[in-house]
C-alpha cells in the first residue's frame, strides 16, 4: 500500500534538510494514537529474521512545486507548496483501510527542531495506483539505497558501492529475501524459483544523511546511492522490496523506488 499525502504550508518555510527523522517520528506518531503498544513495539523491534529487524515501510522525499537548498545552513527551504510526501506499507488488505483512515483524520504535522522547523497542514491523502508487477522491472531511486557491511572486527559499517558488484548485489538480494520470510503476509508462503540480476542503469550518486541530528550521543551518517536499475527477480521479491523499500533503514526513508 501506497498512500501520497499533500500537505499545505506557508511558501518559503525552511526545515533542517535532513529531516526524514521528523518524518519517521511523525509515522510512528500516527500509528501510536490507533494502538499504542503496536508502534512502540514497530519502533523498538519490527519483525524479525535471522537476529535482523524489519519495519517494513518506508516513504520518500517531500516534493514541494518549488524548493531551495541552502547548503551553508543546512536548510530545505519550500518555496512554494503544495507539497506531497509518499509512504509506503507491506499490510494486508484488511489494514490497509485502516491506516488510511489514521493519516487522512490528521490535521497538522510539524517537522523540524527548536531552530528551524514549520507546520504543515494536511489537505488530502489517497492510495496511490500501484503497478503491474513483473519478474523484470526497471525502477529508480527516489531515496538512497542504503547496503552495509561489517566483518568481524569492523567498528563501523562500511557502505557499498553499487558496482561492488558481487557484494552489493548479493546483500541487495539477501535483504530482500529475509524481508519475505519475516513479514506476517509472506512468512509462510513459498517464494517462486526465478534467476536474480541487478543491472545500474545509471551512474550512481553518493547521499549522506545526518539522522538525529538534535541528539549529540545518538546522532550518525548514513551513506546510500540514487540509481536507475533493472531487476529481475520472482515479482514477490520485487513487490516486497516496492513497498517495504530495497536495501536497510527503510524505516528512515531509504531504499524508496519509482516506475521509470
Amino acid at each position: 500500500m501506497r498512500i501520497r499525502i499533500t500537505l499545505n504550508h506557508k511558501n518559503g518555510i525552511k526545515i533542517p534538510i535532513n529531516y526524514t527523522y521528523y518524518i519517521q517520528s511523525w509515522i510512528y506518531k500516527v500509528l501510536s494514537k490507533a494502538d499504542p503498544t503496536f508502534s512502540k513495539w514497530l519502533h523498538d523491534n519490527g519483525y524479525e529474521k535471522d537476529g535482523r529487524k524489519f519495519k517494513l515501510f518506508t516513504y520518500g522525499r517531500l516534493k514541494p512545486i518549488k524548493y531551495r537548498i541552502h547548503k551553508q545552513s543546512q536548510l530545505f527551504e519550500c518555496q512554494e507548496g503544495p507539497t506531497t510526501l509518499d509512504i509506503s506499507f507491506l499490510i494486508n488488505d484488511t489494514l490497509q483501510h485502516f491506516i488510511f483512515g489514521l493519516f487522512n483524520s490528521e490535521h497538522e504535522v510539524f517537522f523540524g527542531n527548536k531552530q528551524n522547523g514549520a507546520n504543515f497542514q494536511l489537505e488530502n491523502v489517497q492510495i496511490m495506483e500501484l503497478p503491474e508487477f513483473r519478474n523484470n522491472m526497471k525502477l529508480r531511486f527516489e531515496t538512497p539505497c542504503c547496503i552495509p557491511m561489517r566483518k568481524e572486527n569492523d567498528k563501523y559499517p562500511k557502505y557499498l558501492h553499487p558496482t561492488d558488484d558481487l557484494e552489493f548485489t548479493s546483500l541487495f538480494f539477501k535483504n530482500l529475501l529475509n524481508k519475505f520470510q519475516s513479514s506476517p503476509i509472506t512468512k509462510n508462503s513459498v517464494l517462486p524459483i526465478g534467476k536474480t540480476a541487478l543491472k545500474i542503469l545509471s551512474e550512481p550518486k553518493s547521499v549522506l544523511i545526518s539522522i538525529k541530528n538534535d541528539d549529540e550521543q545518538k546522532k550518525s551518517k548514513i551513506r546510500g546511492y540514487t540509481f536507475d536499475f533493472e531487476i529481475i527477480a520472482p515479482k514477490e521479491l520485487i513487490e516486497i522490496g516496492y513497498f517495504a523499500g530495497f536495501g536497510t533503514k527503510g524505516s528512515i526513508g531509504f531504499g524508496m523506488t519509482e516506475l521509470i
